[in-house]
């Protein structure tokens, strides 16, 4: 396990700890843990379901990977979409994600611990792999790297990932206006020529950050076609949604559909 992992794991063996509601709303800056579920609910259908619905036919015949389930905030609304859903973490917590997912009547899932950088699985075993919120605390640009190629490994054939990256920010985050969003990738062709950033950061925040052509690079290199890029989407409590601060690309193994490929 590398360094980064370690310390995120250190952390949340001592959140697990505490009170519930300070565990699974450690995972993303919650007041409490029902805050956490209904964020994570709404994050997966704008940032996921949303994105995916226009590449996949059938969802509930699917088996899904959360990478990074963390609490399992944006698991337990995959599993009402998808036949099966399948969640990884660094953590050795997954008992206590267990047995609130149950208490949310979620059953069709499996948790499973693994390194940080290789996925636990077979070659071609999962259907729709997906991430949010977790890339942008890898740290390291080869760590990406090596994701996006075990995510390519264990890929069906015709499979789609929807993988969200941390990016730099310089005057889209919160606002609703998609003009600023483009100005600010302009900005990082700029600021970032090397097509990426690592930083030293707290655990919990973001500590790299990939530009969209960067990204995209590296994941054809994997093999990947780019069907659609993306910019998440936050959701305030007023439902008005805004900007985020991770850019996102909706990968496939193969050609779904003419028309759109970036």
């Amino acid at each position: 396990m590398h360094k980064n992992a370690e310390n995120f794991r250190a952390e949340i063996e001592k959140v697990s700890h505490a009170s519930s509601d300070d565990f699974f709303s450690w995972f993303n800056n919650s007041s409490n843990k029902d805050t956490a579920f209904n964020k994570g609910k709404l994050d997966f259908l704008v940032n996921i379901k949303k994105p995916l619905d226009e590449y996949i036919d059938l969802p509930a015949d699917k088996v899904a990977l959360d990478i990074g389930h963390g609490g399992g905030r944006l698991l337990a609304e995959a599993a009402n979409h998808f036949g099966k859903t399948l969640g990884i973490d660094i953590h050795n917590k997954n008992n206590l994600v267990s047995k609130e997912l149950k208490t949310r009547a979620i059953f069709n899932y499996q948790l499973i611990q693994f390194d940080g950088a290789h996925l636990p699985f077979t070659k071609n075993a999962i259907d729709i792999a997906y991430t949010f919120i977790v890339f942008q605390h890898l740290g390291r640009i080869e760590l990406f790297k090596i994701l996006i190629d075990e995510i390519f490994r264990i890929l069906q054939y015709e499979g789609i990932a929807v993988i969200y990256f941390g990016r730099k920010r310089f005057f889209s985050l919160n606002k609703k206006s998609y003009a600023f969003f483009l100005l600010d990738c302009l900005f990082e062709q700029i600021c970032i020529p090397n097509g990426f950033i690592e930083f030293a950061a707290p655990v919990n925040h973001s500590n790299l950050y990939i530009t969209l052509p960067h990204a995209k690079k590296i994941a054809r290199k994997a093999g990947f076609h780019i069907l659609k890029t993306l910019v998440s989407r936050k959701i305030n409590q007023d439902g008005e949604i805004t900007i985020g601060g991770q850019h996102g690309i909706i990968l496939s193994k193969q050609q779904i559909k003419a028309g759109h490929y970036d």
